[in-house]
């Protein structure tokens, strides 16, 4: 009865991680599709799903950005050191709610759009709890943005090339990746950035960092 109950609850918890790494994919897709200073926002936001509208100010101008946040964060920690009153016991029950599949899950896109175009992309994918911040820059084990420039009037103008070259490059540190692009970065190198096995949050085997 007891193996019964903890089957049932581990093919719950892999089914809800499952269909939530689906709906990541489904956002990575649609980022993948996106080309720089050449799509339309129309053509983003039928491209790119999940979206919520975000508009904002700055020196007297008006920007539009889109950002998307999927999470099981809200659940909480499944076994905190508040609730156990020691370390080794929350860090031996957070073993035991990852062999029955639960694992933090935090992921965050971003899309800014300049002039009716999308000028900027990026995204941030978390296994463990973070401190809320902009998607692709450190705190996340995966990352990814564009660095052609959104430059604000009146800054300093630099071209993508100038600024980061070559015009694809990964850099990892510790347990994180980083991948920066440029805009005019190869398509077919692009779309490796957003081709991630998110399986770790479902399967058997967790994410290792």
């Amino acid at each position: 009865m007891i193996l019964l109950l903890l089957l049932i609850i581990s093919t719950a918890t892999r089914l809800r991680a499952y269909f939530m790494t689906r709906k990541i994919e489904a956002v990575l897709l649609g980022l993948s599709e996106i080309r720089l200073d050449q799509t339309t926002e129309e053509q983003m936001t039928k491209m790119v799903p999940y979206l919520t509208e975000k508009e904002w100010k700055s020196n007297g101008f008006s920007y539009r950005s889109y950002y998307v946040h999927i999470s099981n964060e809200s659940d909480g920690l499944p076994w905190p050191y508040w609730l156990t009153h020691s370390y080794a016991v929350a860090l031996w029950l957070g073993r035991v709610g990852d062999l029955l599949g639960y694992r933090y899950i935090s992921f965050d896109a971003g899309v800014l759009v300049q002039d009716g175009k999308v000028s900027q992309a990026d995204y941030g994918l978390a296994n463990q709890w973070m401190r809320s911040q902009a998607a692709g820059y450190v705190g996340y084990i995966v990352t990814a943005r564009s660095v052609h420039g959104f430059w604000l009037p009146g800054s300093l103008q630099i071209s993508s090339v100038e600024d980061y070259s070559p015009q694809y490059r990964l850099t990892r540190w510790e347990n994180n990746l980083a991948a920066i692009y440029t805009s005019d970065a190869p398509p077919e190198l692009t779309k490796r950035i957003f081709d991630l096995n998110l399986s770790c949050f479902w399967g058997l085997r967790a994410c290792a960092d």
